[in-house]
């Protein structure tokens, strides 16, 4: 199994405590741990 597939994580970003990322609602930038927006309290994984 492991020689024909590739592990799942292999592709995925990797986020960190330092990684921000933007509001969808207000553009702001919010980190990505915990990924809840201070200004609006959006949920930025959504």
């Amino acid at each position: 199994y492991v020689d024909f597939f590739e592990t799942p994580a292999a592709n995925l970003p990797t986020v960190t405590d330092t990684t921000t990322l933007q509001c969808p609602r207000c553009n702001s930038a919010v980190a990505a741990t915990p990924g809840i927006c201070p200004n609006c309290g959006e949920n930025v994984f959504q």
